[in-house]
């Protein structure tokens, strides 16, 4: 995320719904959400995705 910028994180973080709250729209929710609780859950969206590239290249190795 971190050539997006942000903003786009912030919209990622949104479309996500993780921290949407009732009588708030998501990007308020991220907005309003402690920077600690945000910050996790990206460190874990990019780990997840990192480990899913790993994954993924050690299946094809197997599959060659």
């Amino acid at each position: 995320m971190k050539p997006f910028g942000w903003l786009n994180t912030l919209y990622d973080l949104a479309t996500e719904g993780v921290f949407t709250r009732n009588g708030k729209d998501a990007i308020q929710s991220v907005k309003d959400e402690k920077l600690y609780k945000v910050l996790t859950f990206m460190a874990w969206k990019t780990a997840k995705t990192d480990y899913e590239i790993a994954v993924n290249k050690e299946q094809q190795k197997t599959v060659k």
